[in-house]
């Protein structure tokens, strides 16, 4: 009866700290951005397009942001469609990886062997023609560094590591915007209908530090059917909490 009772307990305990750690992986785009006012346009963008709830949406991402001066390049590069929030996003999606990377670790470039397939969600938008939002993760010249190439040969380098919580999001800051094949003319395709699956790539990497995230999104960044949403996972721990807190009721009761 003891030892029944002793594996209850552990069981109660384990519960009990799951349900902890599953409330603590969740995370806010937007105001994890708010502390860094040299990337306020880029969290404007994100918020006036949707995108922040996609991000905060899913889990193992990395979201690669532009400076308010590069995002001010951007705007100048679209001209008379800088003013159009889907134009802006539409070059933002590629910066989305749906992979996390850190780049503070020194085991992320050497885990790399030659070029390692990313997808973005650009890719997972649906709007991306055959794999034109597939990027190539690669070790820069120097052997320490990681450059995003995408299709067409489009390029940037990871320069800075911002933030990072767990192994769900990582903040990184980039070199400059990149332009993979058809992103212009992405925003003029038809997009992916409601559950749908648009394709992606996952990364061979075992994580940490690479992990990949094989889940895909619907076109409509305001309504993401996978991952489950903060309103679910909040959901399931508290399930998990009452399990644990039935758990320690038997322990007493035995």
């Amino acid at each position: 009866m003891r030892i029944h009772s002793l594996l209850l307990a552990a069981l109660a305990a384990w519960i009990s700290i799951y349900a902890t750690r599953a409330a603590a992986k969740t995370f806010n785009i937007t105001k994890e951005l708010e502390g860094h006012p040299n990337f306020s346009e880029f969290n404007d963008a994100l918020t006036e397009s949707g995108l922040a709830r996609s991000i905060n949406a899913r889990r193992s991402i990395t979201v690669c942001v532009l400076t308010n001066s590069q995002m001010k390049s951007l705007k100048a590069t679209l001209g008379n469609g800088s003013t159009d929030i889907k134009r802006v996003a539409a070059f933002i999606r590629p910066l989305i990886l749906l992979t996390f990377i850190d780049p503070s670790n020194p085991h992320t470039a050497r885990s790399i062997n030659g070029s390692q397939q990313v997808s973005s969600m650009y890719q997972a938008a649906g709007t991306a023609i055959s794999d034109q939002g597939i990027a190539n993760l690669t070790r820069t010249k120097k052997g320490s560094g990681l450059e995003i190439v995408t299709a067409g040969g489009s390029n940037t380098t990871i320069t800075k590591a911002v933030r990072t919580i767990g192994f769900d999001l990582s903040i990184v800051q980039v070199s400059n915007y990149v332009a993979p094949d058809g992103v212009v003319e992405a925003e003029d395709r038809p997009v992916v209908p409601d559950g749908a699956l648009a394709p992606a790539v996952a990364a061979k990497a075992p994580p940490p530090p690479v992990s990949t995230d094989e889940d895909s999104s619907s076109t409509d960044d305001e309504n993401v059917d996978s991952p489950p949403s903060l309103a679910n996972r909040l959901s399931s721990t508290a399930i998990w909490g009452a399990l644990g807190a039935l758990g320690c009721a038997i322990v007493i009761v035995l």
